[in-house]
């Protein structure tokens, strides 16, 4: 799996299966993906 925030500054890679899958709610990332 591979990550990271969306303006680019941080990216991640890991491997295996997520413990804790989650999708991020913060005020930008709901801005992000309306539409």
């Amino acid at each position: 799996m591979n990550g990271g925030c969306l303006c680019g500054n941080i990216r991640f890679s890991a491997t295996g299966d997520p413990d804790f899958p989650h999708l991020c709610s913060c005020e930008h990332c709901q801005k992000r993906g309306v539409g």
